[in-house]
Order: structure tokens, then sequence, then C-alpha cells
């Protein structure tokens, strides 16, 4: 099934027109030299990103960076990640952590270097240090900052499972001490035991801890999530261990607090090195994986090895642009979609699965796909850039159902959490099939997929499956009196609905296609046109009252949204959803009054205090993030190159600020990746809307050669004239086909 994509898209390069295009008038440049990872670090309230500018790699199982406090007040909901830019106080260094999401349940072993007195670093208020203004640097791969108070150069990197750290003390420094606290979770995530031990002769120390948070709670035996670590120092140390805040002598120690103290004679050397990796195995999966990934204490070669790996994943996009802004942005933006779901798996092959046991896969085991937010943008991305890395997710997500009994929603660690709503699973995994992705059989995804969306999972199981289903197999959409978020599910279970008619059709089940394809217009069923909105219905038919399509509370009805953004919930089925309005007039019409509207809302002068959420267009969560892109689908696809633009520059910029909302695993930087590109996804299907980019170059090597996306700047950006050619043809369609794309080409923008 891998190698059909590669095949077809060749064949379609044969096939294809001379590709020839003039040269750029601007450098074309590749875009990782440009990824500063401090864009998004910042924000406020439900604008804060929870983006991290830790080093990792590629979907890596570590990302060693910084936690972060304030001296003036520190907000929980903004360091899921650990840090935020406005913060002036580091708290240490960690090395697991979620990206854009508002539940941290990480932050395995904080490290933190000090020349203090060591049992002043048994507290969280002992080990907290500032930092000197201005010397963060983060890159793909690699983290620096100088710590202040004294001043100790702090210079971090990774491989997939392990974190080479380097500490640089003041010169003439004589004991240089590293607090190692395993006991420590971000913004305060509830550990339910830790242990350490210590073998100062080996220079090692080694143990681990679980954790218990929202998710980490919800694995499979609701025991929490364990990581285990093993580390090791450049030199001798002298060891001491801590426990509910009390340092001693022994050489190990447990409880929700414990931690160790090393001792490290500086000497003439100040530059003290430690190497520490993790397994989600056990004890000897942490061992063996510092051995295989760091096998000599050369910090610039692992680097350099970073760097590499995340050039192979930018590598693919060159832009072409006047403005520099919108390529750091981009550039962060792409390193963003490609930071989840994390690797799961140890460098022997093993996992531990969803029943609790330890398994081998021959594939690179996933686990966390926050794929309610990333079905939309992020797993179509990696589809189109890197279908092999998907492939791999795709066989994570059958295996999990293999060893629970279903496909997962929100998969994180070795369990299911039930976080968001929906079947989104069903969805990547039709995206991906449709585009020529495997990874998996569709006839047994198919089979788990059916399983979950036409009856509930038996009483007691970890996955509570599509809440209402009973109710919503009977009637057409999942009441209110029944369930909360009605709407939300009813529009969700539509989209998966589709995907799970995709599945049926790949393996000749015309009839089960058929009454999928029938399911997957069930949002319909909620339709107001009175008030031009999906909204809630009770079992007996009747409207739930009372209604407000600008309130998030009303009926409990929504997920992360109100009944104004919900209404153009149907990214599957644009053509389903324009015929709602009355046809393309309509739907327009109503689609430019709500970005006017959102215009107004968020008029330049407004600042985005992220304090009440927003009742027009919301870029910072999902449900209605594709609307921009659906003008196109009605015909006027000028109107959603004028919106998308101004979302792109309204919502995305290359500060600390830079993302509003939660970041939500890469699923807001895909977007802007989309934009970029002038292409947006239509889940389910093999058409991208077409918009117009964001450059006035894009090149994308394909497996049949060059893609290149072409727009000469507009003198009049309102008065835009759609025209559209594909290798110097003009193109009448609203889509294009991932096929043709995949092909090589030239698709341009004309003024």
């Amino acid at each position: 099934m891998r190698s059909s994509l590669l095949l077809f898209a060749v064949l379609a390069a044969c096939a294809a027109p001379d590709t020839h295009t003039d040269e750029p008038a601007l450098p074309v440049i590749g875009l990782l030299d440009h990824a500063d990872m401090t864009i998004g670090t910042g924000g406020n309230g439900i604008n804060s990103s929870n983006s991290h500018p830790a080093a990792t790699l590629p979907w890596g199982m570590v990302q060693v960076g910084p936690d972060s406090a304030s001296s003036l007040a520190t907000s929980s909901f903004d360091h899921a990640s650990g840090f935020h830019a406005r913060d002036d106080l580091i708290l240490g260094f960690s090395h697991t952590r979620p990206q854009g999401t508002s539940t941290p349940d990480t932050g395995a072993v904080l490290i933190m270097p000090s020349t203090g007195a060591a049992d002043a670093l048994v507290t969280a208020e002992g080990r907290r240090r500032p930092f000197v203004a201005g010397s963060l640097v983060a890159t793909p791969g690699r983290f620096q900052i100088t710590l202040d108070q004294p001043e100790i150069d702090v210079d971090l990197t990774a491989t997939v499972r392990a974190a080479h750290h380097r500490y640089t003390f003041p010169p003439g420094t004589q004991t240089a001490r590293l607090a190692v606290t395993v006991g420590y979770g971000l913004a305060g995530i509830t550990v339910r035991d830790a242990h350490v031990e210590l073998d100062p002769d080996g220079q090692t120390l080694q143990g681990w801890v679980t954790f218990g948070g929202r998710f980490s709670s919800h694995s499979s035996l609701g025991a929490g999530q364990t990581t285990w670590f093993a580390a090791r120092v450049d030199r001798p140390f002298t060891g001491h261990t801590f426990s509910g805040g009390v340092l001693g002598d022994d050489l190990s120690a447990q409880g929700s607090d414990c931690g160790a103290v090393l001792d490290i004679s500086a000497g003439d050397d100040p530059v003290v090195e430690l190497q520490l990796a993790i397994s989600y195995v056990d004890q000897a999966g942490a061992l063996a994986n510092l051995a295989a990934e760091l096998p000599s204490w050369d910090l610039e070669a692992t680097a350099d090895a970073a760097r590499v790996a995340w050039s192979e994943m930018l590598g693919p996009i060159r832009v072409s642009d006047e403005d520099p802004r919108r390529v750091r942005i981009l550039a962060a933006a792409l390193t963003r979609s490609f930071l989840m779901p994390y690797r799961y798996q140890d460098a022997d092959g093993r996992y531990r699965g969803f029943d609790d046991q330890i398994h081998h896969a021959d594939f690179a085991y996933h686990s966390a796909f926050s794929m309610w937010d990333t079905y939309r943008t992020t797993h179509p991305l990696i589809e189109f850039l890197h279908p092999d890395r998907q492939a791999d997710m795709n066989a994570s997500l059958v295996q999990m159902a293999r060893e629970g009994g279903y496909l997962p929603r929100w998969p994180w660690g070795n369990g299911y959490t039930n976080v968001t709503v929906g079947t989104s699973a069903d969805i990547v995994l039709a995206d991906s099939l449709v585009k020529g992705v495997g990874g998996f059989d569709p006839v047994e995804a198919l089979a788990f997929s059916r399983k979950a969306a036409e009856a509930p999972t038996p009483p007691g199981h970890p996955f509570a499956g599509r809440e209402g289903i009973t109710e919503s197999l009977a009637l057409g959409y999942v009441p209110r009196d029944v369930t909360d978020r009605s709407v939300t599910r009813t529009e969700e279970y539509a989209v998966a609905d589709a995907g799970i008619a995709v599945l049926a059709a790949a393996v000749g089940d015309e009839e089960a296609a058929d009454a999928y394809r029938v399911r997957a217009h069930g949002y319909a069923s909620l339709w107001r046109p009175e008030f031009l909105a999906f909204a809630p219905r009770l079992s007996d038919g009747s409207w739930a009252e009372p209604f407000d399509v600008t309130s998030y509370q009303v009926q409990d009805s929504y997920y992360g949204a109100n009944a104004r953004q919900y209404a153009w919930m149907a990214p599957h089925d644009p053509q389903g959803l324009i015929d709602l309005y009355g046809g393309p007039g309509p739907f327009v019409d109503a689609l430019q009054a709500f970005f006017e509207d959102a215009k107004v809302e968020f008029a330049d002068d407004v600042p985005l205090l992220g304090i009440v959420p927003p009742v027009t267009y919301y870029q910072g969560n999902e449900p209605d993030i594709h609307a921009p892109f659906l003008f196109g689908a009605a015909g006027r696809p000028d109107l959603t190159w004028r919106y998308a633009t101004w979302v792109a520059e309204r919502f995305y910029d290359d500060t600390p600020e830079g993302i509003v909302g939660n970041e939500d695993s890469g699923a807001m930087s895909s977007w802007y990746v989309w934009a970029s590109l002038g292409l947006y996804p239509v889940v389910t299907t093999d058409r991208y809307l077409l918009g117009r980019p964001l450059f006035e170059r894009v090149e994308v090597d394909v497996p049949g050669g060059l893609l290149v996306i072409e727009a000469p700047p507009l003198p009049d950006p309102e008065a835009i004239t759609p025209r559209v050619t594909w290798n110097g043809e003009p193109w009448t369609e609203t889509t294009i086909s991932h096929a043709l794309l995949l092909g090589g080409g030239v698709l341009r923008f004309e003024r």
C-alpha cells in the first residue's frame, strides 16, 4: 500500500505536460534556518498557544527544554508545555512535554545546574533561577540559554529517545551541582510516585516517575503513565538523594517529590555534561536507549544529526517572498506540524500496548494523537509531505485497536483518554487511504470503525465509544436530553461516517458504503434555517430551547465553540452545506457576513486578550478553521483569498504571541502551512480547495518531481479576479486532486 502512492504519482508525472516556469525574481530559500521555536510560546488566557521551544526530533519521544515561572504570577493553563515567554524564572529542564495542548501530564525528570547550597535544591523555590535577557535561542533540535546569578550557559539537544545536556559554569567554580528532580510534573500535574537510585562509581543514575493527570490516569488499567529514565554524567560525582524536602546520604529515594543532588568537582574544566534517556516500557529499555542513541559525548555531532533530521522534514518546501516575517512564521509552523504524535517505542522496537503488555513493532509506533484537532490539517499535511511517516501512524492506530478493542479517540501513552468527541481515527485512516497512504489493512480498519459506529461500547470498557450512538442510530442525530455536546457529536459522527464510507468502498462493500454516505449527511437533521445554524434537538424531535447562536453554554450542546462557529462544520461535505443555506448565493452572503463581523470583533486596534471567547470566527479552536476556504466551494475563490489572508495576518506572527489559542498538537500550525500553499484539504476525499498562496512562489518536492505554486503580487487585493492555470492551461475547477499535485507541475494564481 505504501508503494502505491509513489507509483501513482510517478505515472502521473510521466503524463504531465511541460512544467517549465520562469525563474523567480527573488531567491528561493529553504526554511530550516528561519525556524525560530520561540514563536508561539506566549499569549494570554485562551489565546495562549502552549507551544514549547524544547529540543526534539520530528515526533521525538524526548522534548528536552525549559520549564519556567514568573516572579509575579503563574497560570497553570499557560504552562501545559512547561514554558511561557513572559516568564522571568527557569525552574529547570525537563524531558517530556506535549505540544500546544491545555493538559500537561508530563515533565519527566527536571535537571537544574547550580552553584548554590545542596540543601537549598530540594525545593522548587531553591532551584529556580533568573536568566539573562536575550540569551534564549531555540531552533529545531537545539535549545540554548544563559541562566543568571551566576551565569551558567545551557546547551541542549536530543535524539529520538535521549537528551544531551551541556552546562558551562563560571570560571573558577569549584563544585558544580546538578539538581535532578524525579518527582516532578509540568504545571503542578499529579505525581503518584517516583524513585531514584545513584551509582556514583559508574557516574550513573536511574529511576522512574508515574504521572496521574487528566490523560495519564486514563491508561488501560487506570494506573497512570510511568516513565523510566537512565542518565550518566561525564565525570565522577558525589550524590545525595532527597524526599519530602529532606536531603540525605542514601543512594536511593522514593516519593512523589524525590530526587538527587549531584556534586561535581569542576576543577579546571567548568563544562559539565549529562545524558539522559527515557523509556515507556521498563528500566532496561531506558538503559538500552541511552546506549543506542548516545554512544559518545559529542554534543555537536548529536546536534548536527538533529539538524539533518529536521532538514529532511522541512526541506521539501521552499519559498520566495519579499516578507521575511512570513518566512519565519511558515518555518516555525512547519516544524510544529511534526512534533506530535510522539514515538512511544524503544530503540529495540518494544512498546507497552493498550493491554498493558509489552509488544514489539517493526514500524515506528506512535502515541499521543490529538485527532479531533489534527485530522483537519496536520494528518493531511503529513500525508502530503511525508506519507511513509503517516503510514507508521496509521499502523499504530490499528495496533491500538487490536490490543484495546477499539480505534482510539485521543490515545495517550498506552490507553484511551476519551478526551474530545467523535471517532476521529476513522477520518485519519480514510483520508490516508483515499490518498494512497497505507500502513494498515482496510478490511480490519473497517471492522474496528463499524464496531464503534453501530453499537455502544460494553459497560466498563475504558473506551467511551460514540456517546448517544443508540439514539443516534434511531433518530439520525444525538438528542440533547441523552448526552451533552449533542450538536458537536452529531456533526463529528457525520464526518467519521464519511470516512467509514471510504473504507467500505475500498474493500468493495458497496452496501455499507452507501449506508454510511447517507449517515455522513446526518448533520443536516439539526439545521435550523431561521437561525442559519445547527441546533440541539430532543428525543421527541422538538428543538431544545432557549437557543442562542453566540453562547458557548447554550444547552451545553457544543464542544469548544458556539452555534455560529459550528454553522460551517461539515468539512467533508462543502456542497451539502451550501445546499442547506439555499445555494451558493445565500451561502456566500452568510459566510461573508460571518467574516466581516469577525473583522470588527478582531479589529487591528483590538488586543487579543484571551479572556472572553470570540463569538464570530475563532482561529483558536478547530470547528470553523476551514471556513475561509469554503468560499471557493461556492464559486468565490477571490473571497477565500481575501479572508484566509486576513486570518493569516491577524492571528499569526513571528513573535511569542504568534499563534492564537491552543496550538493543538500542530493543528493550528498546519493550517498556516496550507494557507501558505493556497490549498486546503477536504477531509475523507482526495481533493483540495483552492485559495491563493501567501507567498509569491512556493516549491514543493513531490514524488513526480517539483510542484511550483505561484502568485504574483496583487496591485489591489480587494479587486482580485480569480484566474488559475495548471501547467499553463486554464483551471476552472474550485478543487484540485492529490494525485495531480503529487505528479508535479505549475499551479499559478494570476493577477
